[in-house]
């Protein structure tokens, strides 16, 4: 069975991500929508991790290793507005999941 890690953040609705700056600082990442909603982008990083930054407070991390977890979320505070906590993983609700 394969198992894999899921990191969520949600923040209040006063926080913003600017997804259109954020897709053209990480073009060669970005994943684009299958759907006509533009309200989120959806990065790949490597082979198995990715990010996907909802415009109105959230943040998702797949398969992301502990110690990248910083990283990612200085490219998303990076591309935020509006007021905007400190953004640390300490925040993260953390789920392992298990399919195969």
């Amino acid at each position: 069975m394969r198992k894999f890690q899921v990191l969520t953040m949600l923040f209040s609705s006063c926080f913003h991500v600017n997804l259109k700056g954020l897709v053209e600082h990480n073009k060669p990442n970005f994943i684009p929508p299958t759907s006509g909603m533009i309200n989120y982008v959806l990065l790949k990083f490597g082979n198995l991790s990715y990010s996907n930054e909802f415009r109105y407070g959230s943040i998702v991390l797949f398969n992301v290793l502990e110690h990248e977890v910083d990283g990612y979320l200085k490219i998303v505070e990076a591309h935020s507005a509006g007021f905007l906590p400190e953004i640390r993983k300490e925040h993260c609700l953390m789920h392992l999941i298990s399919f195969g």
